[in-house]
């Protein structure tokens, strides 16, 4: 059986994901992917961790605008679950996007 923490996770990156996708309105939301959410035992506090697609400045601006909007995504939150507490949500850059693309390159040219 899985820990409460790990359904909250589950449920918070699908609701995040529809939520960029569909409801935010910013103009790079179509570059974004939520790669996974990590929610404390205790359901007080959640890193998203976000993949953006981009130079380094939009990736920057990206970010920063998602944790600038963080009271929209927990109002959409409190109308989509009945958690008891809502947790603090921080956005977090994940690299991975950027590492997969590094050893693409690096696989390309030893060809």
């Amino acid at each position: 059986m899985k820990k409460r923490s790990e359904r909250v996770s589950q449920l918070l990156r699908q609701i995040i994901s529809e939520t960029i996708m569909y409801k935010w309105k910013h103009p790079n939301a179509h570059k974004i992917t939520v790669q996974k959410v990590k929610v404390a035992d205790n359901i007080r506090s959640a890193k998203i961790y976000v993949g953006i697609m981009g130079d380094e400045k939009l990736k920057t601006d990206t970010l920063s605008s998602l944790n600038d909007t963080i009271g929209f995504f927990k109002n959409e939150i409190s109308h989509q679950t009945k958690l008891q507490f809502m947790p603090e949500i921080k956005f977090v850059y994940d690299d991975t996007l950027d590492q997969v693309e590094r050893i693409n390159d690096l696989l390309k040219t030893i060809k």
